[in-house]
């Protein structure tokens, strides 16, 4: 589980803080219930502070990346059902296909690219990005 802190003077999509933590649960038939908290995976002081739902036609879709950011959260609608592929160019990248319903966490170094893309084989409504 990825949890997001922003803290955001002017309420949401303003410039504000974002810190990045990640909390994984582990449990199974031999094992209690073990909680795993990892040191913030980053922290921007610049950050967009921003949640877009957006639509992914059927191949390449390329997405704007705020100038600001210092990575995203992608999550796909629960029951998708398209195969999703992160790319950083449309021809000559076969990319890194993700899980149908995983969440995603992206960083960026300081200066982040201007777009993503991601391609999908189907159309998916309804991709959250949240973008820190």
């Amino acid at each position: 589980m990825a949890q997001l802190t922003q803290s955001v003077g002017t309420g949401s999509g303003g410039v504000g803080t974002s810190k990045v933590y990640i909390t994984v649960e582990m449990f199974g038939d031999s094992m209690q219930s073990t909680l795993v908290h990892l040191p913030p995976i980053m922290s921007n002081a610049n950050s967009p502070c921003a949640i877009e739902t957006k639509n992914l036609s059927s191949g390449n879709n390329t997405i704007t990346v705020p100038s600001t950011s210092g990575g995203f959260v992608f999550y796909p609608p629960d029951g998708n059902t398209a195969t999703l592929t992160f790319k950083g160019i449309t021809s000559g990248d076969t990319g890194i296909s993700w899980g149908l319903e995983g969440t995603q966490v992206i960083t960026f170094d300081a200066s982040p690219d201007a777009s993503i893309i991601i391609n999908a084989s189907a159309t998916v409504t309804g991709c959250r990005f949240v973008w820190f």
